[in-house]
């Protein structure tokens, strides 16, 4: 009897390997941009009203093998991508004394070309949009989380402007300060007290008409503050990112309040900056209530 239960046992086992053996394997994502997807229709995740086409490559996404959207990950970055973020020896030896001294970081960043506006959609009849597709991605920083990525970037270059927030959960305060010393620029700087005092939102009403304020531009306390400014090489900068979250997502790690200073150099002719940037203030920023 023992003798036909072990039987009948290894029996079961050799049908379950065989079962699990015949199972096609489980496909590998290809990381972004290698190869650099078009797309026929992802028009939910478009965040304008340009239309998505064969001709459009959807940034920051890829297809499976069963043609279901799935976002990527904010370190897959092309091999040009990755090269182009890396100082070179000239650089090293410009930029490496000057941040150690003013105990400032160091970030590359690409200018993204104009039709490249749209957040996740690309244009491929463009030419210039096309080459410019595996560098995309490191038009976007992230300083809150400390990456590249246009999905959590809240701060990005276009062609000559600066833009900083994402345009809905988090918002940016950009000033220009000239052509100043990055160094003379602190924590008790007239400046950085009065952005770093201007009231954040407290509700859902008001960051929506704070937004609308950013985009136009507006003064406070003799600032001029927008979401964006021209590129100027060696002008300092003051940025205000204010990340907020809903009162009812205690998890969110978005309530973050946080001012840098940085200075951007001239871009090179292959569209890439270099900045020098510190932070100088972190806070929790408000959870907003829903009104």
């Amino acid at each position: 009897m023992k003798k036909n239960l072990l039987a009948i046992s290894i029996l079961i086992s050799l049908m379950c390997v065989a079962a699990v053996s015949a199972q096609p394997p489980i496909p590998i994502p290809t990381p972004f941009p290698t190869p650099v997807r078009t797309v026929n229709d992802a028009r939910d995740l478009s965040r304008s009203s340009t239309e998505i086409s064969d001709q459009n490559i959807l940034l920051g996404a890829d297809y499976d093998n069963d043609r279901t959207f799935r976002r990527l990950s904010p370190i897959d970055l092309s091999k040009a991508a990755r090269q182009k973020i890396k100082l070179s020896r000239e650089e090293k030896t410009l930029y490496k004394e000057i941040a150690e001294a003013g105990d400032l970081n160091i970030l590359k960043m690409f200018s993204a070309p104009q039709c490249a506006e749209n957040r996740l959609v690309l244009n491929a009849r463009d030419e210039k949009c096309a080459a410019a597709a595996d560098l995309l991605r490191v038009s976007f920083y992230s300083f809150l989380i400390g990456y590249y990525g246009e999905t959590i970037g809240d701060f990005r270059i276009l062609e000559d402007t600066l833009i900083a927030g994402n345009g809905k959960y988090i918002h940016g305060f950009l000033v220009n300060l000239g052509e100043t010393e990055i160094g003379r620029v602190g924590r008790e700087s007239a400046e950085v007290l009065s952005l770093k005092n201007y009231p954040a939102a407290a509700a859902s009403a008001e960051e929506s008409r704070q937004r609308s304020d950013l985009e136009k531009g507006f003064s406070y306390q003799d600032l001029q503050i927008s979401s964006s400014q021209k590129l100027r090489a060696n002008h300092v900068y003051l940025m205000r990112l204010v990340s907020y979250s809903s009162k009812n997502d205690p998890a969110s790690i978005y309530n973050k309040d946080a001012l840098y200073v940085f200075k951007v150099s001239d871009l090179n002719a292959d569209g890439m900056a270099v900045i020098l940037w510190r932070k100088l203030f972190q806070k929790n920023a408000p959870r907003l209530k829903n009104e």
